[in-house]
């Protein structure tokens, strides 16, 4: 039996062989042989721009080499894996993409096994917000977004459309609404690697509010006016609830549309003013007028803000909702009596022109109430004492039980 990797000392033909001495091969063997594997393949001309990686791979005495062969490190990671090379015929120029985030990082291609052959070569170029070839594929939604139908064209073909579907035991098939196991099914230009190996990427989402017509159903949001609050305000953010800031109402509601990562720039360029925000709960939590966190506690980012009328969708200012807001009077001390600008809790006694008063829980100020009045607080008598549902004395009281223990020592005595 022949081994491809003996080199044989003696043949005795060309067709049937017999193996009377040899040597181990480590490189394996060709042409009567050792390969030496530090000469198999060489690397020239490798370059990397704006994502896109191309090299000159040359013969130089070995077999021709799969992806296998070929070992890719960004900046000492390994991502070999994650790259798509498809079969690479030694000789001719190699072109790949990579993906768009590893511009401005080192790349290592090394042919194994030991890495005999290694070439680095620093990705350099400007990132675009385009995907990588994106004139391989085209997405009509613009990328991946659940709330708008779109459909996938990879080389000007039909690859996909958006649906809604079902994968659940016996509910297998196309769905809508919010029923258990319906999700949306997103299509989008995700990588790239190479013109001749495009292809589409899919993703199974669970829509918080239900999928219809291969999007899903955007939230309603219906903005009510808070009778402590003199203007309503919608916002986006993650955690539902009203609150008044800086004298206004607002109401937040959770946004999961996955939006372009706003910059200065783009925040000027739409009409608005970029400035620091709470963060909220993650990274695409609006908080209008606000420059401290009000429930999320996380640190600040800075966003785009719209003024009161508009809120940022992203890409530009647009009306917010609803596109009037109604003014009310404002109230200052929900839990208390105003007076003299100054919020006097309930229960609270204070003097008006000598008079003892109190703050009642309807909020109004009253003058404390004589003895035997009818009371439902010790604050409301001037005796501080409420007993029976009376005002009384302190004093009397006390005078009583002494009389009261007197009379009873007095009969024992």
């Amino acid at each position: 039996k022949l081994y491809p990797d003996f080199l044989l000392s003696e043949i005795l033909s060309s067709t049937c062989a017999y193996l009377t001495s040899g040597v181990y091969c480590k490189n394996g063997c060709r042409d009567g042989a050792c390969l030496d594997y530090n000469k198999k393949i060489s690397i020239s001309d490798l370059t990397c721009n704006n994502g896109k990686i191309t090299m000159k791979l040359k013969n130089e005495g070995g077999l021709d080499i799969t992806h296998a062969d070929l070992k890719v490190l960004i900046d000492n990671v390994d991502v070999s894996e994650e790259m798509y090379f498809g079969v690479i015929y030694v000789g001719s120029t190699f072109t790949s993409f990579i993906d768009k985030g590893y511009t401005g990082k080192h790349i290592i291609l090394a042919v194994a096994p030991s890495n005999s052959v290694r070439q680095t070569v620093y990705c350099q170029g400007a990132v675009t917000t385009t995907t990588v070839a994106s004139s391989i594929c085209t997405d009509s939604d613009g990328g991946k977004d659940y709330y708008t139908k779109g459909t996938t064209l990879i080389k000007g073909s039909q690859y996909a459309t958006d649906f809604c579907w079902n994968y659940d035991e016996g509910k297998y098939g196309s769905c809508e609404g919010n029923e258990e196991g319906c999700v949306l099914v997103e299509h989008s230009c995700k990588d790239y690697w190479d013109g001749t190996y495009g292809y589409g990427w899919k993703e199974k989402y669970k829509c918080p509010n239900g999928c219809k017509d291969g999007a899903c159903i955007k939230e309603t949001t219906e903005c009510r006016i808070d009778e402590d609050c003199p203007k309503l305000v919608c916002i986006k953010a993650p955690c539902p609830q009203y609150k008044c800031l800086d004298g206004k109402c607002v109401l937040e509601y959770s946004t999961t549309t996955t939006l372009p990562k706003t910059d200065e720039k783009m925040c000027k360029e739409g009409g608005g003013e970029w400035k620091q925000f709470g963060s909220g709960c993650h990274d695409e939590c609006w908080i209008v007028r606000s420059k401290e966190p009000v429930k999320c506690t996380m640190a600040l980012s800075y966003g785009c803000d719209c003024g009161d009328d508009k809120c940022w969708n992203g890409r530009s200012c647009e009306d917010n909702y609803p596109t009037s807001s109604t003014t009310i009077p404002i109230n200052r001390c929900p839990n208390g009596c105003l007076m003299n600008d100054i919020c006097l809790p309930f229960g609270n006694r204070v003097k008006v022109e000598s008079t003892p008063s109190y703050c009642d829980i309807d909020k109004t100020i009253k003058p404390q109430k004589e003895m035997e009045d009818s009371c439902m607080n010790d604050y409301e008598c001037l005796s501080n004492d409420c007993s029976d549902s009376k005002c009384v004395s302190t004093y009397s009281l006390l005078q009583k039980i002494w009389e009261f223990l007197k009379n009873i020592f007095s009969f024992r005595s």
